[in-house]
């Protein structure tokens, strides 16, 4: 029965504390799902950029240098680099938004933990693609004003204006939000237990030492006016008194029987000697008279009471 309690403990505590980890799991998929559709944006703009280049070519009909050759390379290539950073920030947001919840739902015992971790880890990677898709979209529109020989000195001047003005408005107000959202991962609270930031948790449930630790062993420790031997007569005594107030069944008393018998087992062990002191349960004196309770445990039927064939204290 102890260790049946214990387990429903140790099972409605890893519930409740999986309640605090969907809310790191919903967090983490909102956020993957937000990047996958930005960066699809983005990668619409670098293609409607690149159709954009060729129509205006098509119409114009100049012809191009070895230079003005060269330049217009750089102008394709970034939004060629814009379009694969895009496309794969959509492709790993994807991933993380559908395997991440799979892992959690489906997986073994504490897939939850791994997946939440594994997610955090890819959030940060996919917002570094996404950062830098944006800046090869920035690039690409200021080498614009050099792709096209065509173009003017007023509109080069104003386009170089326009673009340089964004990209430094854009640094900045990137730097002031992450510095004013920052948080070092040293200082991050996380919703997992017993456990250190970055490892993962698909193994049992353990407490990493807690139990060992001093504090927690004086709060566990039995003092020693209550340890006392458990007898026979005690036993019988609890488990007479459990249809009386519940109003079993015969049913019921036929369980009782059986649990009258398992405790005896694991009172007085399989090979029939009793357990002493080291196990928790008696005293020095009930382990000297461990002979005489093995004769009488083996002459028991195991249905009638157990004060009929035990001793009633340890002192008999």
């Amino acid at each position: 029965m102890i260790f049946a309690t214990k387990q429903a403990l140790e099972n409605t505590t890893r519930q409740r504390m999986l309640e605090i980890r969907y809310r790191e799991l919903d967090y983490y998929t909102g956020c993957a799902r937000n990047l996958g559709n930005q960066a699809a944006l983005i990668s619409g703009m670098a293609y409607s950029g690149i159709r954009y280049h060729y129509l205006i070519e098509r119409q114009q009909s100049y012809k191009l240098t070895e230079e003005d050759s060269l330049e217009e390379v750089m102008f394709i290539t970034l939004l060629a680099l814009t379009i694969g950073c895009s496309l794969q920030t959509v492709f790993i947001a994807m991933l993380v938004s559908m395997l991440g919840p799979s892992l959690a739902l489906r997986g073994p015992d504490g897939s939850l933990h791994d997946a939440v971790q594994g997610m955090q880890q890819w959030n940060s990677v996919t917002l570094a693609m996404f950062s830098l898709s944006l800046l090869l979209l920035q690039l690409s529109v200021f080498s614009f004003m050099y792709g096209h020989k065509n173009l003017g000195w007023e509109s080069r001047t104003v386009l170089m204006i326009a673009v340089s003005t964004t990209l430094a408005a854009t640094g900045r107000y990137s730097r002031i939000v992450l510095r004013r959202f920052r948080l070092k991962r040293t200082e991050a609270t996380s919703g997992a237990f017993f456990t250190r930031l970055g490892i993962f948790q698909s193994k049992r449930f353990k407490d990493k030492g807690f139990s060992k630790r001093k504090p927690a062993r004086n709060l566990g420790r039995v003092s020693e006016d209550e340890c006392v031997g458990l007898t026979a007569e005690a036993l019988d005594d609890a488990l007479n008194e459990l249809p009386a107030e519940t109003g079993a069944t015969t049913e019921d008393i036929w369980t009782v029987a059986k649990v009258r018998r398992i405790l005896k087992r694991w009172v007085f062990g399989d090979k029939g000697r009793p357990r002493g002191s080291s196990q928790g349960f008696g005293n020095a004196e009930s382990s000297a008279v461990g002979g005489d309770w093995a004769s009488r445990a083996r002459s028991c039927n195991g249905y009638g009471q157990v004060g009929e064939c035990l001793p009633a204290s340890a002192e008999d």
